[in-house]
């Protein structure tokens, strides 16, 4: 399965440490309203607009996130388990796993495909599976956008934590002509991975996340560099990070 990458773009919580993102695609009174998860979304899909290098049709879109709208959700259920009892209906939009997806879709005034996925440390990889569909499909183009933010102390184990962090791709079908020739390419497989320790490590903060192959991905493709990458823990899944045809 391969497909030519049009677009990339990768935030970092410790780039913007203690505030939101500056997601600037949102109305600034849903970015006071939403979670640091949906403006890093936001941010990395604004920088890989910014990062395009060719036009492309309208695109479907898909989020992704192991995790979803966990810190909206701790705070509904600490309001829900308080004396008064009492739950805000407002937080409660702001808290569903596809709370990015609607928020971005209206923002953008985007009335084409999306969908919110979730799949745990094989997120990346089963969003990919869903974009490679998409196109085989008859998309011209989808958008990825996925990530997920710094867990609260108490949910995870000190050893487990990791930093916010959130990558867009823009994905195409590959051409043997024209300008997409001209583009980077992943390539997803299942043969041995011989090139995977060519690839520089990630962040020491983002060794734990669920998604950091996504944040690797990313790396190599604004570096215009070469690499393969196990999409999880587990499983025989792969990702080449491929030149242009060109």
């Amino acid at each position: 399965m391969e497909m030519a990458i049009a677009g990339v773009g990768k935030w970092l919580g410790s780039e913007n440490p203690g505030t939101k993102p500056p997601a600037q695609l949102l109305p600034s009174r849903v970015r006071a309203r939403v979670s640091i998860l949906t403006c890093a979304l936001a941010e990395a899909l604004q920088r890989a607009v910014d990062f395009q290098k060719i036009t492309t049709e309208p695109s479907a879109t898909v989020f992704a996130s192991a995790f979803g709208e966990t810190g909206p959700l701790l705070s509904l259920l600490e309001q829900a388990l308080s004396p008064e009892g009492e739950v805000s209906p407002l937080m409660f939009m702001y808290s569903v796993h596809n709370n990015a997806s609607g928020c971005l879709s209206i923002a953008r005034g985007d009335q084409g495909f999306t969908t919110s996925i979730a799949a745990g440390e094989e997120t990346f990889l089963s969003a990919l599976f869903e974009c490679y569909g998409l196109l085989k499909d008859g998309w011209d183009s989808v958008t990825l956008i996925l990530g997920d933010e710094a867990p609260p102390h108490f949910f995870v184990p000190a050893e487990q934590r990791f930093e916010s962090m959130a990558v867009a791709l823009h994905l195409v079908n590959c051409s043997p002509s024209g300008p997409r020739r001209a583009l980077p390419r992943i390539r997803l497989h299942t043969r041995p991975e011989e090139n995977c320790g060519k690839v520089p490590a990630p962040p020491n903060s983002l060794v734990n996340h669920p998604c950091v192959s996504a944040y690797q991905t990313a790396c190599l493709l604004e570096a215009s560099q070469s690499g393969t990458l196990r999409l999880a823990a587990w499983g025989p899944w792969l990702i080449d990070v491929l030149p242009p045809l060109d």
